[in-house]
């Protein structure tokens, strides 16, 4: 009974530790929220003073001279660190007419620690942080040994910054475009320089601090625009949707991304190249589900030859299988590849396609079919060669 009694008492204290210990446990949770609470409101209030001291200050001294008294009215123009803009785009394509609109967009940001209440905001494509200098170029020594050119003159990266702004009447320094901002009747002012662009949004904005960009469209305009499809089956067995077109802005194109919407779906997101105004331009539109693509390898066969000059035959072929789902003939171009040698005892023999029928790129072995797909077209397309070389050499794993 002794033992017993021992052990019920060893247990019950055992429990009445664990009880204790989570109570503190319990105590110290409840703490610890609070100074994280605590924690919060005191961050929360050191970010507000360092945004305070940060804030853009400053004093504007004027000294005025006139040959008599008189009311005057004073425009002060200054430069604001910390704001910046980017361009990005929307791209509308229709598939019942085949259209395209584009829409200008302007991304925005600035962290000058005060709020910019419905200012009025000019962009431009002016880079004044990078350098203005001429390049020079520095003489090549040619030495057996390993030598490094130092680079001259390095151009900086590209940034865009905001114009000088002013809350006061906007003045009409330019000509208004054609464009108007997507989705209402507003003109946006743009003004051509000597070296550079800008464009007035066509109404004023309101821009907090803060490190997040604001998008703002600027302009929209249908695009007068050719369609095709590209297919690499090589790589990827589908079909990329392209256009041809020119910059039918008043505005440059800035390289920069754009959200692709075809039928009012988003379906892609690509990269805009830089073009100037009436410069031609290619455009990627993303995957197009209407290209279906196979590509089979018909032949892999290998070979040997000689009894002398022992050599290896290697035997390649390829089916690639196109169809058009579009309601209406669409023109796809259709992308190959031979192997290129880059050794005398390396021959490569092209069999299909003949040199001929398509234009190869000699340095690279590439070519291309090109023609239009009647609505529901299957056409096949092949390619074969064949690839010689010595025998003790192995090539296998290269086609």
């Amino acid at each position: 009974m002794d033992s017993i009694q021992r052990a019920e008492e060893v247990l019950k204290f055992q429990q009445q530790t664990v009880i204790e210990a989570q109570e503190k446990i319990r105590k110290l949770d409840i703490e610890i929220s609070e100074l994280n609470e605590e924690l919060k409101e005191l961050l929360k209030k050191l970010a507000e003073e360092t945004q305070k001291a940060n804030q853009l200050q400053g004093e504007v001294t004027v000294r005025l001279f006139a040959p008599e008294a008189g009311a005057a009215k004073l425009v002060f123009h200054y430069l604001v660190p910390n704001a910046n803009w980017y361009p990005s785009y929307a791209i509308r394509v229709s598939s019942s007419d085949k259209s395209m609109e584009l829409v200008y967009q302007a991304n925005l940001w600035q962290n000058s620690g005060e709020s910019w209440e419905n200012v009025a905001v000019t962009v431009s494509t002016s880079q004044p942080t990078r350098s203005g200098n001429v390049p020079e170029l520095g003489p090549v020594f040619l030495q057996p040994n390993e030598y490094y050119q130092r680079q001259r003159g390095q151009a900086a990266g590209e940034v865009y910054e905001l114009s000088q702004f002013s809350v006061s009447e906007k003045e009409d320094r330019g000509y208004a475009s054609d464009e108007s901002m997507a989705g209402t009747k507003l003109k946006t002012v743009v003004q051509a320089g000597v070296s550079s662009f800008s464009a007035t949004l066509p109404s004023r904005v309101t821009l907090a601090s803060e490190t997040e960009p604001s998008r703002f469209p600027i302009l929209t305009k249908g695009f007068n625009a050719e369609f095709w499809s590209e297919v690499v089956p090589l790589i990827q067995e589908k079909g990329f949707l392209k256009s041809k077109t020119t910059n039918a802005f008043d505005l440059p194109l800035i390289s920069g991304q754009a959200q692709v919407f075809i039928d009012g779906t988003l379906t892609a997101r690509v990269s805009v190249p830089y073009a100037l105004p009436g410069e031609e331009l290619e455009l990627s539109l993303g995957v197009d589900d209407f290209i279906i693509v196979k590509r089979k390898e018909t032949l892999r066969e290998t070979e040997y030859a000689g009894l002398i000059d022992k050599t290896t035959i290697l035997k390649r072929a390829y089916s690639i299988e196109v169809t058009n789902f579009h309601p209406l003939d669409h023109k796809v171009k259709v992308f190959e590849r031979f192997p290129i040698s880059r050794n005398e005892k390396i021959t490569v023999k092209r069999k299909a396609p003949a040199d001929s029928k398509v234009e190869i790129e000699e340095e690279t072995g590439v070519f291309f079919w090109e023609e239009s797909l009647r609505a529901k077209q299957l056409k096949e397309y092949k390619v074969e060669f064949e690839v010689v070389h010595p025998r003790e050499w192995y090539l296998e794993d290269q086609v």
